[in-house]
């Protein structure tokens, strides 16, 4: 599996913990840079591709989450 995050501390942080919960054996490698740019894109593609020999599937999930109560009282 290959898995597209920013290079920054918190990212290589979760990236880090994706690391630690795969199953023993597992085919996990990450490719860093900002996935708005069209070069990061193909990257991952590339990537993918080299690492496993093929790409399968192409899950596009990028976006930013602030995790806060669905209702807030003040």
């Amino acid at each position: 599996m290959t898995v597209n995050f920013l290079d920054d501390a918190p990212s290589w942080k979760h990236f880090e913990s994706l690391q630690a919960e795969a199953p023993k054996g597992s085919k996990l490698h990450g490719v860093t840079g900002d996935i708005g740019k069209k070069s990061t894109g193909e990257a991952i593609v590339k990537e993918a591709v080299d690492k496993h020999g093929a790409l399968d599937i192409y899950v596009a999930n990028a976006g930013v989450s602030q995790f806060r109560d669905f209702v807030t009282y003040v």
